[in-house]
């Protein structure tokens, strides 16, 4: 976890979703769906659509990759539930002065293990 304020460069985006990918996607799926906020500086770049060519093009490990980005507010994905319910957590803290607190916010907000 990085705050805002930590810009990631977009082959660091992309080895975040390599790794995804390699430890917790099985081999015998062959579609990948993937869903992206529309930040100009990590997912519509050319390093992120070829990083997802390679995937199917060169490394041949998905048949067809759909990439979605949701017109903002209209998106009711099980993450825009996460953050609301993370919002709602932060709002019982009076102050939260670094990013660190941040983080362990987030794991006491949890109410499921899927963050």
């Amino acid at each position: 976890m990085y705050h805002e304020g930590q810009a990631r460069p977009p082959d660091e985006v992309c080895t975040f979703l390599y790794d995804y990918i390699l430890n917790n996607v099985p081999p015998e799926v062959k579609e990948l769906h993937i869903f992206s906020d529309g930040c100009p500086g990590q997912n519509r770049n050319n390093a992120v659509v070829t990083f997802l060519l390679s995937l199917q093009a060169v490394k041949k490990r998905f048949r067809k990759i759909y990439h979605y980005f949701p017109v903002r507010g209209h998106s009711f994905l099980p993450c825009d539930r996460d953050f609301g319910t993370l919002k709602r957590f932060i709002k019982k803290y009076d102050r939260v002065y670094v990013p660190e607190e941040h983080e362990v916010i987030v794991v006491k907000s949890r109410t499921h293990r899927y963050y």
